[in-house]
């Protein structure tokens, strides 16, 4: 559980708790696969396309 001081510190919260889940957390439902990887096709797909 995490308490946020103001709203902004909350946004900046949900959007790191969010991009770890999608991005970094592997899912045993997806095979060990993040769901951007299962989306996307690729291992990681917004660096390839630097």
């Amino acid at each position: 559980m995490h308490s946020f001081d103001s709203g902004s510190a909350l946004r900046k919260g949900l959007a790191a708790s969010n991009a770890f889940y999608n991005h970094d957390r592997a899912h045993s439902a997806l095979d060990n696969r993040t769901p951007d990887e299962v989306y996307y096709g690729v291992s990681h797909p917004f660096t390839e396309a630097a």
